[in-house]
């Protein structure tokens, strides 16, 4: 059992007759005398605002968070809304903390009103090398560290102060705090710029856009339109996000986001929104999500990741196989690996004009290369290469290797042997020729 900051809410967690924890946690209103509770089973609360428009958000939050029991809980210790839990799969049995190192858990966060019954403002999975969840007190969640290992966030009470004199050096540190979705990069806030966006996101979670704006509209600071258009990729809301953006002065990313609102589906023009802000993880997620392979291929090249392009063109998006592998062709040959660049230009059918003119200024290797093709259009273009170089015996050979009567008997003509370009042009049949 807890109680939030101004004791008009209670949350508690039960177990079953049986012994078995309880899928939901409970909430009691001490002002209104009411019972409500959230379902982690179902990812559904008791009561809540739902608006139609949002259906498509509240069905992605319900999979998110669906099929999970409750195993600890913490109100905020000023913000009498703001609650979070830990949860686990339910096929978890045990609740202890050794066990619990070892499952999957993810810290939820909850708005409790009265008003509007409880509403999902984040989810999140526990990062590796913490072990518990021990508060919540905006701008931060307080975990405790696994003994033995480095602290994995960037931020620690413990950077606050220096160690005292004659203090053992590398202390470990037991506890560590990571800040929450809506103030990465705003730790250091005011407390009217934290207010502001506490109400901003609650707000925006049960779709009250005209209170949320208002709440925001004397912020100047580009760095909390930043972090406010970070919310909206987890919100979806695409409308917010342009005036984040517009906001930021960020004309290129809101032009951007605005091209991609002709993609059919929400999750790739979200997903587009959270490439611009570098929120790389969430974008690869949402076009998974949407299946989107043509996009998640597109976005893998233009962010460096060259392996996994490949492995999605030639799982899921094979009708742009032969250009993704040119694509990284090119890559490899601007990096200066030509041998895996020629390779890559053969397997996108490319190779007959993109090997002679990646080779070109390295004769030997060229000549070479055309030799074990033994590739007529390639003898082709190796045979007037040489004629650009005067070298009319070898090219006539290439010509004949590429069986160009009309370039025989060109060549033949230009070099005064009449007779020989008669007969080959008797000798083929050629009409070109």
């Amino acid at each position: 059992v807890n109680c939030n900051a101004n004791g008009s809410q209670v949350s508690i967690l039960i177990s079953k007759v049986n012994g078995r924890p309880d899928h939901k946690v409970y909430f009691y209103d001490v002002e209104m005398d009411t019972v409500t509770h959230f379902d982690f089973f179902t990812g559904r609360p008791s009561s809540g605002v739902l608006q139609s428009e949002e259906s498509e958000k509240q069905k992605f939050q319900e999979t998110e968070c669906s099929g999970r029991r409750p195993v600890s809980h913490f109100w905020d210790q000023s913000e009498p809304r703001l609650f979070v839990c830990e949860t686990v799969p339910v096929s978890s049995e045990s609740s202890s903390n050794g066990y619990l190192e070892m499952v999957d858990v993810s810290v939820v966060t909850l708005f409790c009103t009265q008003e509007h019954g409880l509403l999902l403002q984040d989810y999140f999975p526990k990062p590796s090398g913490l072990q518990a969840l021990l508060a919540l007190d905006v701008p931060y969640y307080y975990f405790s560290c696994k003994p033995g290992e480095s602290d994995p966030c960037s931020s620690s009470p413990s950077d606050e102060s220096q160690p005292t004199r004659g203090a053992p050096a590398n202390l470990p540190h037991m506890v560590s705090r990571r800040a929450l979705r809506d103030f990465v990069g705003l730790e250091n806030c005011e407390k009217a710029t934290r207010d502001a966006m506490l109400n901003f996101s609650f707000y925006l979670t049960i779709g009250d856009m005209d209170e949320a704006f208002k709440s925001i509209k004397l912020i100047k600071s580009k760095a909390v339109w930043e972090n406010m258009a970070r919310m909206c990729v987890k919100t979806r809301r695409l409308d917010v996000a342009q005036v984040c953006l517009g906001n930021m002065g960020n004309a290129r990313a809101s032009k951007a986001v605005k091209g991609a609102e002709a993609e059919p589906e929400p999750e790739a023009q979200v997903a587009m929104l959270a490439i611009q802000l570098g929120m790389l993880e969430d974008a690869e997620k949402l076009y998974k999500s949407c299946q989107r392979y043509d996009l998640l291929n597109t976005f893998y090249q233009a962010s460096g990741q060259w392996q996994q392009a490949l492995e999605t063109a030639e799982t899921h998006d094979r009708i742009h196989l032969r250009t993704s592998y040119y694509s990284y062709a090119r890559y490899l040959e601007s990096m200066g690996d030509k041998t895996l660049a020629l390779a890559y230009y053969e397997k996108s059918d490319t190779h007959r004009v993109e090997v002679p003119r990646m080779l070109q200024d390295d004769s030997s290797s060229l000549e070479i290369y055309v030799n074990k093709m033994k590739d007529k259009n390639i003898y082709k273009w190796w045979a007037q290469y040489l004629e650009s170089q005067s070298n009319m015996e070898e090219a006539l050979q290439h010509y004949e290797l590429a069986q160009d009567f009309l370039s025989l008997v060109r060549v033949h003509c230009y070099m005064g042997d009449i007779h020989q370009a008669s007969e080959i042009a008797n000798n083929t049949g050629d009409r070109a020729a």
